[in-house]
């Protein structure tokens, strides 16, 4: 069953940006961020993702992504036969 959030976002004129950082982390679809660079560090993650994940913040943001998540899928693939 999925639960929904409601965000109220205020502003004090309507030239006033939304919080983008509010609403990132009240989704309930799990996101991350990457840093485009040869290691695709991870830089944001909502609290979604976390729990789809079964991690912690702390021990993924700053790392790359296949340090955190060891790309074995290949190699499992290549020891399948159909």
């Amino acid at each position: 069953m999925l639960s929904s959030k409601t965000i109220e976002i205020s502003s004090s004129s309507p030239d006033s940006k939304p919080d983008f950082q509010a609403l990132f982390e009240a989704t309930p679809a799990p996101y991350l961020v990457l840093k485009p660079d040869e290691k695709f560090t991870i830089v944001a993650v909502n609290e979604a993702y976390l729990r789809a994940t079964k991690t912690q913040r702390e021990a993924i943001v700053g790392k790359g992504i296949f340090e955190v998540f060891p790309d074995n899928s290949s190699a499992s693939y290549r020891r399948r036969r159909f």
